[in-house]
């Protein structure tokens, strides 16, 4: 636990009353990190106030505790809401409806239990920023990526060499990557009137990025302030294992995709349709490496005739669709010449 006493934070801010800045943090059996990521928020160097919203979702492990330990230290700046059933598991946006409610902030700052932040100026810097380009309602900036015992990380999202506001064009090419989750930061009116269909994306992040850009871009801060832990067990990749889930999961998102495109009144109908065909081709590799050929065939030309994306690698699944043995193993090699 960091050593800064809740009054030593305090006491540097230039007002009390309400906060600029709501930390929003979900958690799920993070006991080996949630520390860290709370160190990381509470050695945050702001001239303004700050609240830390944790949102635990019924975890088994000893995460709770520690949480709970932290509470008791800072009570004027980390409010807790503690579920007793998953929500998770219950489907949809549940947990950033939950959290976003009880955000008091100006401005709403994201970063998952297990992430964390390396920056003790990232609040203050990016804050600063987004006042200077009001028009923006949502900023983002590099991460790093670490294994749970890299002391170094490789850097991702590191989208140009200098301050930029990137289009809701880019965002949406983009993928969910394109903006580190643990890096956002958005004008609370990005979440005050979310559309419908957002509730039931099955990733919130992405569909958040696009949704905070559409009023003016979003601001891009040429510098590496957070850190994405790889490797975790209760993190989406593992929970993507599962065969029905993953399918289940690129149907949501196709689906999510086209609610989007009505919501936008099909301004950006090009650049969904694109992730809208990755999405498509995606799945049929997945149906491919569980040997299940024909619906790999129905999803690569269902993602032909949506949008035919423009890389080798596209172009030789699916023109060689019809020999899904040789596609496998064209891909075995592809793996090898890289490792």
């Amino acid at each position: 636990m960091i050593h800064k006493s809740e009054n030593d934070i305090i006491n540097n801010w230039n007002s009390n009353i309400d906060p600029v800045v709501s930390i929003i943090c979900p958690t799920y059996n993070h006991e080996n990190y949630i520390e860290q990521a709370l160190d990381s928020f509470l050695m945050q160097e702001t001239n303004f106030p700050f609240e830390i919203i944790i949102h635990d979702d019924a975890s088994t492990d000893n995460t709770v505790n520690k949480i709970n330990a932290y509470t008791e230290k800072y009570p004027h700046i980390i409010k807790t809401i503690l579920q007793e059933e998953n929500q998770y598991s219950q489907g949809g946006q549940r947990i950033f409806f939950f959290l976003s409610e009880k955000a008091k902030g100006k401005y709403h700052a994201l970063c998952e239990g297990d992430d964390y932040w390396i920056d003790s100026k990232k609040l203050q810097l990016q804050i600063d920023l987004m006042e200077q380009y009001p028009q923006c309602h949502m900023s983002f900036h590099p991460a790093e990526k670490r294994f749970e015992n890299d002391a170094d990380g490789k850097i991702y999202a590191n989208q140009a060499y200098e301050n930029k506001i990137f289009s809701v064009s880019d965002v949406i090419l983009g993928g969910g990557g394109f903006c580190p989750s643990a890096s956002l930061i958005y004008r609370k009116e990005v979440v005050s009137d979310l559309p419908k269909f957002f509730s039931k994306a099955p990733v919130g992040d992405y569909f958040l990025q696009i949704l905070g850009s559409l009023n003016g871009g979003a601001l891009y801060i040429n510098k590496v302030m957070a850190v994405y832990r790889q490797g975790v067990a209760v993190s989406w990749q593992s929970s993507m294992q599962n065969i029905d889930r993953r399918i289940k999961f690129y149907q949501k998102m196709i689906k999510s995709l086209d609610e989007l495109d009505v919501y936008c009144n099909h301004r950006y109908h090009d650049e969904i349709a694109h992730e809208k065909s990755k999405q498509m081709y995606d799945m049929a590799v997945f149906y491919l490496y569980n040997n299940m050929v024909n619906e790999f065939n129905k999803h690569m030309e269902l993602s032909h005739q949506t949008y035919p994306l423009k890389s080798f690698y596209y172009f030789m699944d699916y023109h060689l669709k019809s020999f899904p043995g040789l596609i496998k193993k064209l891909k075995k090699l592809k793996l090898k010449i890289k490792v």
